[in-house]
């Protein structure tokens, strides 16, 4: 690999899980000698770095209702086209696409039919197999391999047949952006307060643990997931555990 290009349509909002998963890994790319980009929206609102460059258009699943999602949708496509026939994406180009939903799936396998796919294509899942047939083109056919950051994702994967799934670590903060006290173990929950993710039992299973453990400590950054009830009910728990600890 001479060169990393992070292929993000999710890196809009001001900061959040997107830019420091980008970022942390940009700038450990670039630590070790790998001239890297992060590809992000035109209108992202994210921090400004010296990698960051505005090349992707705006996601079309922002658009307000179905009938105005459509030509954005089918742009799409010809998006995902346009970018893997450029020679920018070469044989010695490894792209990241960190974030993928199935609508991004879809049109990105639609726009790589017909297309000699030169970068190696890295695609990290996190919600299990999804659309498997068109996953399988995408191994098998487009230089595309998949990982994952959870081991139980991973072998669902292989199970399905892809057999060279690596499960990654979580890109971290950088040093200087914590706050946890050096003698202490520092437990973290970022990104959607879900259901699927257990955020529901966060608060007990915290209070348990601080409870025993006089080294514990939590950091916790999310935004609640539609309105959510019970994921607010949760975060409030939380509050009041702060105030308790």
């Amino acid at each position: 690999m001479r060169k990393l290009i992070i292929l993000d349509h999710f890196l809009v909002g001001e900061k959040g899980h997107e830019e420091q998963y980008d970022y942390s890994i940009a700038r450990e790319a670039v630590r070790q000698g790998i001239p890297s980009e992060v590809w992000c929206p035109k209108d992202s609102k994210a921090t400004p770095a010296e990698f960051l460059k505005c090349r992707l258009r705006k996601p079309f699943w922002k658009k307000s209702n179905a009938f105005s999602m459509l030509f954005p949708a089918i742009s799409s496509i010809f998006e995902w086209r346009k970018l893997f026939k450029s020679r920018e994406l070469d044989e010695n180009t490894v792209v990241l696409i960190e974030n993928i939903k199935l609508p991004i799936l879809i049109f990105l396998s639609l726009g790589l039919i017909g297309v000699n796919v030169r970068p190696k294509i890295i695609i990290i899942i996190r919600r299990g197999v999804m659309a498997g047939y068109l996953m399988r083109f995408l191994y098998l056919r487009k230089n595309v391999i998949f990982f994952t950051d959870s081991e139980l994702i991973a072998e669902e994967l292989k199970e399905q047949g892809f057999a060279d799934v690596k499960t990654l670590p979580i890109p971290h903060m950088p040093e200087r952006a914590r706050n946890i006290a050096a003698d202490k173990k520092a437990i973290g929950y970022f990104g959607e307060a879900r259901h699927d993710k257990g955020f529901d039992l966060l608060p007990e299973l915290m209070e348990i643990t601080l409870k025993n453990m006089n080294d514990a400590s939590f950091m916790i950054q999310i935004n609640i997931h539609k309105s959510s009830a019970a994921m607010q009910a949760a975060a409030d728990k939380i509050r009041a555990l702060k105030n308790e600890y």
